[in-house]
């Protein structure tokens, strides 16, 4: 992952330059790496990565309701 912020920011700022930088706008861009247990869809806690919930919400293109087995 060394690397990988520097790399993301210079991706990101080279995609919207000609829409942002070239116009003359100013821009500000925030990643932040929220942990778990603060993060709800809808008012939902995560599911497990890679689980059977977690293709069912893609499949569903929304987040339901799941049980931790």
């Amino acid at each position: 992952m060394e690397g990988f912020p520097k790399q993301f920011s210079d991706y990101i700022n080279a995609t919207i330059k000609p829409y942002i930088a070239d116009k003359g706008y100013d821009w500000k861009i925030t990643v932040t790496d929220t942990q778990r247990d603060f993060w709800r869809s809808n008012g939902i806690a995560p599911l497990p990565w890679r689980s059977e919930a977690e293709r069912a919400w893609a499949q569903d293109g929304r987040p339901s309701e799941w049980e931790e087995k």
